[in-house]
């Protein structure tokens, strides 16, 4: 729009010159002496012919000539000049003429896509003192500019021509600048258009106006462009009205699908609890959550009595303990009985329904009452649910229809409560009488009934209006709307639509839970592969976050006992969830490893992380840690809950650890493996039998090379494998020194020159790597060459060719075979003892 008023004020001071001076035509010779001046230009051959006539006036006047262009246009130009009878060969012998190549000299002062303006300085400032120097005034075009535009870099463009400007205060020089025309078609590119003006002393137009032979033709154009630029602002303005309205009916789709989602939650809450009392107290909750209030109070109906009996009450404080009945017709609730609908007294202090009533409003501090009577299926009352607010007021339509929805899923909930509670008294009492039992069961099952029957009606309820939601879609994409906003609000709604059926699908997950229905299909799954898979299927919502995936598998802990396509859930819900929770540019990491007779998972991420009050509560049923209506994301928080579930199924574990809001979480899930009895034995005897047994394992390796005096530095963080290296090396002769860390390690090397260093690679703190770059600094200082054997877990090509690279000598995977380990020690040794020898 800023572009339109600009391009309308320029049409008009046209017309106001035009109307006291006579028109001339606008070229380079309109420019002033030091002037930056810009050119827009539509042929190739136009800017030619400007730019012939700008050196060819300076080469005559013996100024030196400066051209920044690419290849093909500085060739012709040259090629013109020449034509024209300028030599420029012999300027270009004294200095006066410098020609450079657009993209290069762009890229001498282009640092990490940024351009850097003491590059600049440096590069073009020396180019243009130079040619100062060579004698006269100095001449420049440079189209660098117009190269950045190409690009769609519009912004650099602006920051080179300031970049010009700032060197025209310390050198003297006139400046060309040119840009295609076509570089700034459409609205996008208005703003960049002004502000190429702006940063420009002079501005000479395309050829199609400065070419005009009359003031008339000029006016005539000017007048066009006017036109056209009152179209495209009437144009503009209809669709910002049009993209308004459909902002609005998104919010008003976006305050639905919200409503539906706090009616999913608060059903769910609803069946998950058949006692009466509870479900008086959630029901209560539920309402004052629809209007977002803190006092309410239930009452239920009290035939015997013609009244209502409270029964559950928030925010009164002990004002309504001593109270435990309401007349029929006695205040909103009493009303609300009496006259079967709904009660609205905007204001107590001024609505005589509540004028008895007035004493207890002020001495608890309410001011509105909005009452609203539950009705069974049958059409009978079975009671009044009342909200109370601090200030006058009166009910919108979305909350009307929000606790007609409501009342009546209460209304069922109460009354499968109060039929649950009557059977379970019932077959209490029947229990000792055997017809008594057979009476009770009926009226159980019929409870059961009537708990299905009010869960039919919740999802008929809940997905009703995601009926709605498509319906809306296809009304959009039929309406009158262009193509751009249709396909827009029909993939905005479809996706809340999809959303909604997921979030449907979770609460049926959950609903198994509770039920006890949900059932594993236990087969033996490699857990390598279900990860992978799992990680394909979010691989593109990290990529569209530019969120870094890190997978590290050991292909030792891959086999256990489970269902599949179960586990699969678990991984794509802790995966997804951290990419979730995690800013653009984040990490996302996914490890498998070894824990003794388990595999553990874990998925770590870069994310918000999570409050140290929430972290126990964050495998609970629809807790989340940002509730609120103005959270960042959404969900019902059922993920974690089943993931939980589903792990405990498998008899595993599952745990959360977090530094902290901002630092990230941590999710680790340990299941056991699935290992053959021989493999497992042996495994749990390994280390046991090493240690108990060494002079065993000497006698049975008798045939491997002897370490006698063979100085060994043996560095691991696992005590038990430190030990079981010891005895090994040990047994064969070799005098070891043990450590458990790199810091260790280095304060052993101080004290002792060992022939061989084994290390292991994975150590907290510093590691392997860190290790062998300090030894290979210490024989760099020593004029020594220690062999290193690299001893690690992760046995993978890369890894081995990771550990080869940065300094060790050889690699040596776990678990370690004895003869493999003492081979070669003996073989580095040996190496190191004949390379000192020389």
């Amino acid at each position: 729009m800023k572009a339109i008023e600009e391009i309308n004020a320029a049409g008009e001071a046209a017309l106001r010159l035009a109307a006291v001076h006579e028109f001339a035509r606008p070229d380079w010779r309109m420019a002033r002496e030091g002037e930056h001046f810009v050119q827009f230009y539509e042929d190739e051959s136009c800017l030619l012919e400007s730019l012939v006539g700008f050196f060819g006036e300076g080469l005559e006047a013996g100024d030196s000539c400066v051209v920044v262009s690419s290849g093909g246009r500085r060739g012709a130009l040259e090629e013109r000049l020449r034509a024209s009878g300028y030599d420029v060969d012999a300027a270009e012998a004294r200095g006066r003429y410098v020609a450079l190549d657009a993209e290069e000299t762009l890229a001498a002062f282009t640092v990490n896509d940024s351009l850097e303006a003491r590059r600049f300085e440096q590069v073009i400032g020396g180019v243009v003192a130079r040619a100062a120097a060579a004698g006269g005034r100095v001449r420049a075009y440079g189209d660098m500019v117009s190269v950045l535009c190409t690009r769609g870099r519009h912004a650099d463009a602006l920051r080179l021509e300031e970049m010009w400007n700032e060197l025209g205060g310390k050198h003297a020089f006139s400046l060309f600048c040119a840009y295609p025309l076509s570089n700034f078609e459409g609205e996008a590119h208005a703003a960049s258009l002004a502000g190429v003006c702006a940063g420009h002393a002079r501005v000479i137009p395309a050829e199609s106006y400065s070419s005009l032979a009359s003031d008339d033709e000029r006016l005539r154009v000017i007048a066009r462009l006017q036109q056209k630029a009152n179209s495209l602002e009437a144009e503009i303005a209809e669709r910002m009205r049009v993209e308004t309205e459909l902002r609005a009916l998104k919010e008003e789709l976006e305050v639905q699908v919200e409503d539906l989602r706090r009616l999913h939650e608060l059903s769910v809450g609803l069946a998950g609890t058949l006692d009466a009392e509870s479900v008086l107290v959630r029901v209560l909750r539920g309402a004052m959550s629809v209007h977002g209030t803190d006092m309410g109070l239930l009452s239920l109906c009290d035939p015997a009595r013609d009244g209502l009996d409270l029964k559950a009450h928030s925010g009164f404080g002990s004002v309504l303990d001593a109270i435990e009945f309401v007349p029929r017709g006695g205040g909103a609730c009493g009303t609300a009985y009496e006259q079967r609908e709904r009660i609205v007294i905007e204001d107590v202090e001024v609505d005589p329904v509540f004028a008895p009533y007035r004493g207890l409003a002020r001495a608890v501090g309410f001011r509105a009452v909005h009452s609203t009577p539950l009705f069974t299926r049958g059409g009978e009352i079975t009671g009044v649910l009342s909200v109370h607010f601090r200030e006058p007021r009166q009910p919108t339509e979305r909350e009307v229809r929000l606790m007609d929805l409501y009342a009546r899923m209460a209304a069922d909930v109460i009354e499968c409560a109060r039929l649950y509670e009557r059977a379970r008294r019932e077959s209490e009492e029947r229990a000792r009488l055997l017809e008594s039992e057979r009476l009770a069961r009926a009226e159980a099952e019929a409870a059961s009934r009537l708990k299905d029957e009010f869960l039919a009606t919740v999802s008929h309820e809940l997905r009703t209006p995601l009926n709605a939601i498509m319906g809306w879609s296809h009304m959009l994409g039929a309406g009158g709307l262009d193509a751009a906003t249709r396909a827009r609000a029909v993939e905005t709604i479809e996706r809340n639509a999809q959303a909604q059926a997921q979030l449907i699908e979770d609460i049926l997950d959950v609903s198994r839970v509770i039920t006890g229905k949900l059932s594993l299909d236990i087969a033996p799954v490699d857990v390598a592969s279900v990860i992978n898979a799992a990680v394909d299927s979010v691989q593109l919502a990290a990529d569209a976050k530019g969120i870094q995936l890190e997978v590290s598998l050991d292909r030792s802990a891959r086999n256990v006992a489970g269902d599949a396509a179960r586990l699969r859930q678990v991984v794509w819900n802790l995966v997804s969830n951290a990419i979730k929770f995690t800013p653009a540019s984040g990490r996302v990491r996914v490890g498998l490893e070894h824990a003794g007779a388990h595999a553990r998972l874990t998925v770590s991420d870069t994310g918000c992380g999570i409050a140290p009050e929430f972290l126990p509560h964050v495998f609970d049923r629809f807790r989340q840690a940002d509730g609120t209506s103005t959270r960042r994301h959404g969900g019902l928080g059922l993920g974690l809950a089943i993931v939980r579930h589903l792990v405990e199924l498998h008899g595993g574990t599952v745990a959360a650890q977090s530094g902290g809001e901002g630092r990230g979480a941590t999710f680790t899930v340990t299941l056991p493996l699935a290992l053959d009895e021989e493999r497992a034995t042996r495994r749990r005897g390994r280390r046991a039998a090493d240690l108990r047994q060494g002079v065993e394992t000497a006698g049975r390796v008798k045939s491997l090379p002897s370490l006698e005096g063979v100085g060994v530095l043996v560095v691991d963080d696992d005590a038990d494998a430190l030990r079981m290296l010891d005895l090994i090396l040990a047994g064969r002769g070799a005098r070891v020194v043990t450590a458990s860390s790199v810091a260790g390690a280095l304060e052993a090397l101080e004290a002792f020159a060992p022939a061989v260093v084994v290390s292991d690679l994975a150590m907290p703190g510093d590691d392997g790597y860190a290790l062998v770059e300090r030894l290979r600094a210490l024989d760099a200082a020593r004029g020594t060459q220690t062999p290193a054997v690299a001893l690690t877990a992760y046995a993978r090509v890369e890894d081995r060719a990771r550990a080869l690279a940065a300094g060790f000598n050889m690699f040596v995977a776990k678990p370690v075979e004895l003869d493999e380990l003492v081979t070669a020690v003996a073989h580095l040794a040996g190496a190191g003892e004949s390379s000192s020898s020389h």
